[in-house]
């Protein structure tokens, strides 16, 4: 749990298609691995499906990358800018000269959600130091799997800990079960992992409602292009340079193909950056100085980092 810097911003998704779930992740590691410099890794964050034998393939990962910076997250219905195959295990990683990034992990009593959230920011606070004045942005990116985490108060207290200026994402995988987060050797099987963003330059954070409009493509493609606008218009006219669309519903009326199209349709507005898309159950966002925020079901959120 420690603040890490590197000299400029570089991400990179890796994947792979090989049957046994430990060398699916040390392949999917290492093509990551291969678009980055040499150097310390800033985030490392590990997706897949529920179903897979996700613990084997985190240790893959763990293999190449180390594990002082990495998160695991099972989420279902994931695609990717990189992969054209529905659900394939990803990994993400992140080498940023231009933010400091910190990890917190604690478990979570469903009648007392205070403690859990107090520790995370002590946490925050001990690895970082005094470090946060260097920043002109500061950001919360909060992940939970416990059906008292997914309640608003959770994510508004957290939101009121960060700070009334600093910008929030707070949300819950949708998955088959109910499966442990995982905050470097840490498995968390009921509660929260943070990861808190200091930045030169903002994130932005878009949202749009779809509202009564699901299991329509064409719908979830054009919300997400206005979700990505709106995220880049928080963005001080900096490029993204990576991107993670957050869909709050069910995504089983898409095809492979549907979902290459939503990444298509956005690459005009953001470039060709990495992108991860995934199915929540639960997505709490805030921009910069923005409150209240916003606690929507049937919703399209565009979360973008700065170069």
């Amino acid at each position: 749990m420690g603040a890490t810097l590197s000299e400029t911003t570089s991400a990179a998704i890796g994947y792979s298609s090989l049957s046994d779930a430990f060398q699916c992740g040390r392949e999917a590691a290492q093509m990551a691995k291969s678009q980055l410099r040499e150097g310390p890794l800033g985030l490392v964050l590990v997706f897949g499906p529920d179903s897979f034998h996700f613990q084997n393939y985190i240790e893959g990962v763990r293999l190449v990358s180390g594990e002082d910076t990495l998160v695991g997250i099972a989420a279902h219905q994931l695609f990717s800018s990189e992969s054209t195959t529905a659900n394939t295990p990803l990994v993400f990683m992140l080498q940023s000269g231009q933010m400091c990034l910190s990890l917190a992990s604690a478990e979570v009593e469903p009648t007392n959600l205070l403690p859990s959230l107090t520790s995370l920011f002590t946490q925050f606070r001990n690895h970082r130091g005094t470090i946060r004045q260097q920043f002109d942005h500061h950001g919360l990116i909060l992940l939970s799997n416990s059906a008292a985490t997914k309640e608003p108060e959770s994510s508004l207290r957290a939101a009121a800990d960060a700070g009334l200026g600093a910008w929030m994402a707070s949300l819950a995988p949708r998955n088959q079960s109910t499966p442990p987060l995982l905050s470097q050797d840490t498995a968390i099987k009921q509660g929260f992992v943070g990861i808190e963003c200091l930045s030169r330059s903002a994130w932005g954070i878009g949202e749009v409602n779809i509202g009564m409009f699901k299991n329509h493509p064409n719908v979830y493609q054009e919300a997400t292009k206005s979700a990505v606008r709106n995220a880049l218009s928080h963005m001080e006219m900096e490029a993204p340079a990576f991107g993670f669309l957050l869909f709050n519903f069910p995504l089983d009326s898409l095809t492979a193909e549907n979902e290459q199209e939503i990444v298509a349709a956005v690459k005009p507005l953001v470039g060709e950056i990495p992108l991860i898309g995934f199915s929540t159950t639960f997505q709490y966002v805030r921009s910069e100085n923005n409150w209240p925020a916003s606690v929507e079901s049937n919703s399209v959120v565009a979360l973008l980092g700065p170069e």
